[in-house]
């Protein structure tokens, strides 16, 4: 039997349990933060954790959800029988940045940034895609100059149905053909999709030659097709993750 490490990423749309070996990423559980109730949960990482037999030797969450925290962590303490710390994004000073507010950089920037650094070198430029769509940049000397948040492909289509009444409420998100929609739902979704591809595709011209396009993010899969030159690692964040704890372990056993 392995002893593993679980590292929780705590999303807004999505919650995931990371299973890690060291650095490699093993398994994955992908729950929905808001959708699966604290005892879905628990009954799927009861499954999770019994059908693979696994056996936590340390964790740690990272969230950007506040509220969902607490309730993880004494969530991993009944199933998995594991004590886990809550990431706080102030205490980590491993990463050099330039931004005029360096104190409001959350826990999934950081892991992205790191993760980029480390996995994939600099300079790069890191797209998530998620709830919320994140560009983050990180130049050759390895500091965080800048990034820039828009809408995910679903809350764009949510904000449609807010503002306009006789559009309709788009559930699921899906990749349209190249060509226009023939019916409301799939001009929506055309010019939801396209709009963010263009973006993405825009952006990196603007950055120094060399810059590496890393693509990340539940959505990530959707728009790799249709864009050239570029990494694909769904889980970046996630690594980032580990290779935080991973350093965090470390500084506690030198003190």
């Amino acid at each position: 039997m392995k002893n593993f490490k679980l590292i929780v990423d705590i999303g807004n749309t999505t919650t995931i349990f990371g299973v890690f070996d060291d650095k490699e990423l093993v398994n994955v559980l992908i729950t929905y933060t808001n959708k699966n109730s604290i005892g879905e949960k628990e009954k799927m990482l009861n499954k999770f954790v019994f059908e693979n037999d696994y056996k936590f030797t340390s964790g740690m969450i990272f969230s950007v959800v506040p509220s969902e925290s607490e309730k993880i962590q004494k969530l991993i303490k009944k199933v998995a029988k594991l004590d886990v710390k809550i990431f706080n994004p102030r205490s980590y000073k491993n990463f050099k940045t330039t931004v005029e507010t360096p104190n409001e950089i959350g826990a999934d920037l950081i892991a992205d940034l790191v993760a980029a650094r480390e996995l994939y070198g600099t300079p790069a430029l890191i797209v998530d895609l998620g709830t919320v769509n994140k560009i983050l940049y990180i130049n050759k000397s390895k500091e965080f100059e800048g990034c820039s948040f828009l809408p995910g492909f679903s809350a764009s289509l949510a904000s449609f149905n807010e503002k306009a009444a006789l559009l309709p409420d788009v559930k699921d998100f899906k990749k349209p053909s190249d060509k226009l929609g023939r019916n409301t739902e799939d001009a929506m979704i055309h010019g939801v999709f396209w709009s963010t591809v263009s973006f993405i595709k825009k952006e990196i011209e603007t950055f120094p030659k060399g810059t590496k396009l890393i693509l990340t993010g539940g959505h990530c899969k959707l728009v790799e097709s249709e864009i050239d030159n570029k990494v694909v690692d769904q889980f970046l964040t996630l690594k980032g993750m580990n290779i935080i704890f991973a350093e965090m372990e470390k500084w506690t056993l030198k003190n």
